[in-house]
């Protein structure tokens, strides 16, 4: 694990007419980075399932994760991940702002990999 990278902070959706592909992908990923020794707190949908919670890692619900006015401010050593099919360049951009970004991608619509720090 990174000294300069302390906690990862997920931001993904899902429940009905949303599925469970991000939030089974971004679960595998924040349980193993929990493993590893590191923080890991997910920012999902309130509609995610009841039972959504990622092995050694806080869940918050919110009527919307990427609503970007809801989050705060990121200390450094926060890693953000992000996985949804509601993400834009505009949105990118603005979230790149508060902290760094991997995003995690299986539609290809735009080049994400000019906003952000990592695609998986």
């Amino acid at each position: 694990m990174s000294q300069l990278l302390r906690e990862v902070r997920v931001f993904c959706e899902g429940g009905p007419g949303i599925g469970g592909g991000h939030l089974s992908r971004c679960a595998a990923l924040g349980a193993a980075w929990a493993h590893m020794g590191g923080a890991c707190t997910f920012r999902v949908n309130r509609d995610a399932p009841p039972g959504f919670q990622p092995q050694g890692c806080g869940v918050e619900r919110l009527e919307d994760p990427l609503d970007l006015s809801c989050w705060p401010p990121f200390p450094l050593g926060v890693l953000g991940v992000v996985d949804s099919y509601r993400i834009d360049s505009r949105w990118l951009d603005q979230a790149a702002n508060r902290l760094p970004l991997v995003a995690v991608d299986d539609g290809r619509s735009f080049p994400l990999e000019e906003q952000v720090g990592g695609v998986l």
